[in-house]
């Protein structure tokens, strides 16, 4: 007859090792939620902010459809004393965007704001209650890559809710935030057409 010992400790490494292996898409999903539903602390504390706005500055720069975009919406910001100092030496209208919106509030503006442009009139354009089992479903089904880069580094790749040849690689990495342990933190992203985007590496994870 088998050790009873064993076997729970066998189940026991099996839930562990699930439970890992899935973390990465509930931390993403959890991000999501958090800024749909406008969860400042969440959000702040779920992104590593520097090289995250360093990433999506990049992708936007070189995106046709995305810069002019998003040079509009910086020119449509009215400019601190200090944003206007800086325009005299190169401060560009992407940089204002970036400043701006780039944040746990303004994440959640655009969040709201691209949901507004896609949903009928007589539908609610976003959710407030927690996360569904028919979302879940639905944000597998976007799902185009999810690969672990390391131990500690997960790359996320999914189709557009609206427009679906359009993707969005992010990078996750799993990090110490002190007593409450370890968490998967959205570290770069990268956006852009499927035919067209690059792919986030191991490299990229350093």
């Amino acid at each position: 007859m088998r050790n009873p010992l064993w076997m729970f400790l066998l189940l026991a490494m099996f839930a562990l090792g699930a439970t890992y292996v899935v973390s990465p898409l509930l931390a993403a999903m959890k991000l999501r939620h958090a800024i749909a539903t406008g969860d400042r602390n969440t959000v702040q504390r779920m992104i590593e902010w520097d090289s995250f706005r360093a990433s999506l500055r990049r992708t936007i720069a070189r995106n046709a459809e995305l810069l002019p975009a998003a040079t509009q919406a910086g020119r449509a910001v009215r400019p601190t004393l200090w944003q206007r100092v800086r325009s005299l030496f190169g401060h560009s209208m992407l940089d204002r965007f970036i400043e701006t919106y780039i944040t746990p509030e303004g994440l959640t503006k655009l969040y709201r704001a691209k949901e507004r442009r896609h949903t009928e009139p007589d539908k609610p354009a976003f959710v407030q209650a927690g996360v569904s089992f028919e979302q879940i479903r639905q944000q597998w089904r976007r799902v185009k890559r999810a690969e672990f880069l390391s131990p500690f580094a997960f790359v996320l790749e999914l189709e557009d809710r609206h427009l679906p040849d359009r993707r969005i690689q992010s990078l996750f990495t799993l990090s110490n935030v002190g007593l409450t342990g370890f968490e998967w933190k959205l570290t770069k992203v990268e956006l852009g057409n499927s035919a067209e985007q690059g792919r986030l590496g191991r490299r990229d994870a350093l």
